[in-house]
């Protein structure tokens, strides 16, 4: 095959970073080439570019983030693509001389072929076969001699392809245009359709919902995020271990199953050690919890073994840690184990978790607990309206009567929450609730809800004290209540 693969992305890359293919073909100085690439996912072509050789190497280069990146949406984190590549060109077909097309030509008595009958011109190639089908219309271009002859040149269509005596004729459908001196030529598709080579096709690339730093990504290695048996993987999310998370509303750090079935999620805590089953079909990006609870856990360790029986009761409130680590038994690791610290300070003001996407695709939940302001705006749009009516002939008026009267009323609640004391690398982390592009909130540990924050310019303090590192936030319910007007 012409086309060989220079360079790709990993078999698992982050959509959200490049995703360059490069390419390299054996024809690439032909007329007019292009790499033809098309993006497949489920057997369906989801885009096709047409792509010039870039100068000096030839090769075709093109970066396929942006096609990847929007075949996500809210519950598509993981996607399989496969990229078929094909070649086209414009392929110039040379003849050495017209013939005479009689009876030498198999198609000549055949009307289905011939159906004008009679006599026809045809091109000599060679010991070559010309590219062209019957019913394809060419251009002839004769070279420049003194034998030219002007009704072999122009636009032709093409009546039959044959290999007479080892040399092979293009057939036109144009009269015999009688003998004459050697006049050789080349030609071509006339509706500048090129030559399509057959594809090649590279299969099972995977494209996860995520983006990695510019240094990290110089360096990244899409096996560390692929759990495997016996080799500690890391999970896909941004989260430091000394960011204190809430244990109202649970975290989901993601994890890339490319082969496991229902692998294990185990929790080591002050409380015991818990653990339950992941479910999905691999490959996919499945969630552990941030913590444990009886809802789903499934089993927990005492007396030297694991059990299903007589779990105690979990509560949350008591947690201070969990180690947190995906496995397939005591002794077959997935995932390196990742020490999750929770918030653990006494409030007494509504509770605001904050969840949102990291740039992994982690779903991290952070606790606002130190009070809340909500302020609200109301527009209303009013028209002035006719008070008083006729009553026994005399005009009266009413208190209630409703001059200016509102017709449409729209409601904006803001809410402003506020943080505790921050450490350094919690202060660092909240660049990822800022910058996230999916953010919920969940208050009084109700259902999430999703959110858009207004505000966007916290301070990311590295060396000042403690009682400087207390951020608000201000963000809008994405959906507002609606109001009776």
């Amino acid at each position: 095959m012409a086309i060989t693969i220079k360079d790709s992305p990993q078999i698992f890359n982050p959509a959200f970073n490049p995703n360059y293919w490069v390419l390299d073909s054996t024809k690439k100085n032909n007329n007019s080439f292009r790499y033809v690439i098309e993006v497949v996912i489920n057997t369906v072509t989801i885009a096709t570019y047409k792509i010039r050789p870039v100068p000096i190497t030839g090769y075709g280069v093109i970066d396929i983030q942006k096609i990847l990146q929007a075949q996500f949406g809210k519950d598509v984190n993981l996607i399989q693509y496969s990229l078929a590549t094909k070649e086209e060109y414009i392929l110039n077909v040379l003849f050495s001389d017209y013939s005479f097309g009689g009876s030498v030509w198999s198609g000549f008595s055949d009307p289905s072929i011939n159906p004008n009958g009679g006599a026809k011109t045809m091109l000599k190639h060679g010991s070559t076969q010309p590219s062209y089908s019957i019913g394809d219309v060419i251009t002839v271009q004769q070279n420049a001699s003194s034998n030219f002859r002007a009704s072999l040149e122009g636009i032709h269509t093409v009546l039959d392809v044959e290999e007479i005596n080892n040399i092979w004729y293009t057939i036109l459908n144009i009269s015999w245009i009688g003998s004459g001196g050697t006049s050789s030529g080349t030609t071509f598709y006339t509706d500048g359709r090129n030559t399509i080579d057959d594809s090649i096709t590279i299969n099972g690339f995977r494209s996860f919902r995520g983006a990695v730093g510019f240094k990290d990504y110089i360096d990244y290695d899409g096996a560390d995020y692929t759990i495997a048996l016996n080799q500690p993987r890391l999970l896909l999310t941004t989260l430091p271990e000394k960011v204190r998370l809430s244990k109202k509303t649970q975290s989901k750090l993601a994890f890339y199953n490319s082969q496991i079935t229902n692998p294990l999620v185990e929790y080591q805590t002050n409380l015991g050690k818990f653990r339950y089953s992941t479910s999905g079909a691999a490959p996919n990006i499945s969630y552990a919890n941030s913590f444990p609870e009886n809802s789903f856990i499934t089993e927990w360790f005492t007396n030297g073994a694991w059990t299903n029986q007589n779990i105690p009761t979990i509560d949350p409130s008591e947690l201070i840690y969990s180690d947190v680590r995906i496995m397939v038994s005591d002794t077959i690791f997935l995932s390196k184990t990742y020490r999750i610290n929770y918030y653990d300070e006494c409030d007494f003001h509504d509770t605001y978790d904050i969840h949102f996407l990291d740039r992994l695709g982690s779903l991290i939940t952070i606790p606002f607990y130190k009070g809340a302001y909500i302020s609200q705006v109301v527009d209303k749009k009013t028209f002035t309206n006719k008070y008083g009516n006729v009553t026994n002939d005399t005009w009266k008026y009413d208190a209630k009567e409703r001059g200016i009267t509102t017709y449409s009323s729209e409601e904006k609640l803001t809410y402003t929450v506020n943080s505790g004391q921050l450490s350094q690398v919690e202060s660092q982390y909240m660049k990822e609730l800022i910058s996230s592009p999916e953010v919920y909130v969940s208050i009084n540990g109700g259902d999430l809800e999703a959110i858009q924050i207004v505000s966007s310019n916290i301070p990311l303090h590295l060396k000042r004290t403690e009682r400087d590192r207390k951020y608000s936030i201000k963000f809008v319910k994405s959906v507002q209540d609606n109001i009776n007007s």
